[in-house]
C-alpha cells in the first residue's frame, strides 16, 4: 500500500481519538459546571413509634451520591394534621404546623403526632445556583392531636417566620386523573410552579429505581400557554415484574431565574388498571352468570313438577 495512505489512515484514526477524548472531556466538565447537579428529596420508611408517634427519615440526596460540603441546608415541613371518621371520609386539616431543621449531613427523623398530610421543603447552594427541593406525602400517627396544637401554639412567633421565608421559595402544585391518593403509571400528571421566579427551560424527569438513579432525563416536557406541564409516565415492566407494592422515584426538574433549580420528588405506584386480568376476570364472571341462570332455570322446572 501507497505510504500517502497509511498516513490518511493514521492521520483519521488519530483524529477520531482526539474526538473522543474531547467529548468525554466535555461531559465531565459539564457534569461538574454548577447546576449540573441534581438535588432531590427522599423519604424513607413509615415508622409508628411507642408514644404514637409517626416518624420517616428525610433526605436530601443528589444524583452522583451525598451532598457535598458546604453551607447546610435547610429543611422547612409543613403538617397538615387531620382525622379520619366513617362520617367525613374526605376530612379537611383542621391544625397546620410548620417545622424547621439544618443537618450538616442533609438528613434528619421527621415526627408527626397524629394523621398529617405533609409537605417537605429543602435549599441548599451550591456553586453560586441555589437549588431547591420538595416532596409532597402522608404520615399517620397515634391520635395526638392535643399535643400537636400545644406545640403550634408555643412556637407560633417561629412559624410566622418560616411561612415569610417560604415566600420566597418555589412551589410545586401536583395533580393527577388517577382515582387513588397515590400516583401512578398510564395517568397524567399536571404540574405547575408557582413563586417569584419564572421558569427558564423545559422540565426534566428522572426517575431512581432501587437506589439507580437514570444516567440521563427520562424525559422533557415543556410548559403549556398557561404554564403547566403535563406529563403520562409510561407503564413500567420492572414495577410489574416487582409486584403490587412496587414503585420507583420520579424527579421533576427545572431551571429558574436567577440561577436557580426546583425538583420534586414523587412515589410512583404501578397502575392498579393495566395489571388486572381482564379477559380470564370476564370469563369468570360470564361463567358465573351461566351458571346462575341454569341453576334458576332448573329450580322453577323442578316447581312444575309435582313429583319431584
Amino acid at each position: 500500500m501507497k505510504t500517502w495512505v497509511w498516513k490518511w489512515a493514521w492521520g483519521r484514526l488519530l483524529a477520531l481519538v482526539v474526538l473522543v477524548f474531547l467529548s468525554l472531556g466535555a461531559s465531565l466538565v459539564a457534569e461538574a459546571a454548577p447546576g449540573k447537579e441534581i438535588y432531590f428529596l427522599k423519604i424513607g420508611k413509615h415508622r409508628l413509634l411507642s408514644s404514637g408517634a409517626a416518624s420517616t427519615t428525610a433526605s436530601l440526596a443528589t444524583k452522583s451520591g451525598p451532598i457535598e460540603p458546604g453551607p447546610e441546608p435547610v429543611f422547612i415541613w409543613r403538617l397538615s394534621y387531620f382525622r379520619f371518621s366513617t362520617a367525613n371520609p374526605n376530612p379537611r386539616p383542621n391544625l397546620e404546623y410548620l417545622g424547621s431543621a439544618s443537618p450538616k449531613s442533609g438528613s434528619f427523623n421527621l415526627l408527626a403526632l397524629d394523621n398529617a398530610s405533609v409537605r417537605l421543603r429543602a435549599k441548599i447552594e451550591r456553586g453560586g445556583v441555589e437549588n431547591f427541593a420538595q416532596s409532597d406525602f402522608m404520615l399517620f400517627g397515634g391520635g395526638l392531636s392535643s399535643q400537636a396544637q400545644t406545640l403550634a401554639r408555643e412556637e407560633q412567633e417561629e412559624q410566622v417566620k418560616l411561612q415569610e421565608q417560604l415566600q420566597d421559595w418555589p412551589l410545586f402544585k401536583f395533580s393527577s386523573n388517577s382515582p387513588a391518593y397515590w400516583p401512578q403509571t398510564g395517568h397524567n400528571f399536571t404540574l405547575e410552579i408557582l413563586g417569584p421566579r419564572r421558569v427558564s427551560g423545559p422540565l426534566e424527569v428522572w426517575e431512581e429505581f432501587e437506589g439507580e438513579v437514570s444516567v440521563r432525563p427520562v424525559a422533557w416536557v415543556k410548559a403549556d400557554n398557561l404554564g403547566r406541564f403535563t406529563f403520562n409516565p409510561p407503564h413500567d415492566q420492572r414495577l410489574n415484574q416487582a409486584g403490587a407494592s412496587a414503585t420507583k422515584l420520579l424527579i421533576f426538574r427545572a431551571p429558574l431565574e436567577g440561577s436557580a433549580y426546583a425538583s420534586l420528588s414523587l412515589r410512583v405506584h404501578r397502575s392498579r388498571v393495566v395489571n388486572r386480568n381482564m379477559p380470564l376476570g370476564l370469563s369468570i364472571f360470564a361463567s358465573v352468570c351461566a351458571l346462575t341462570a341454569v341453576g334458576f332455570i332448573g329450580a322453577r322446572e323442578r316447581g312444575k313438577r309435582p313429583w319431584t
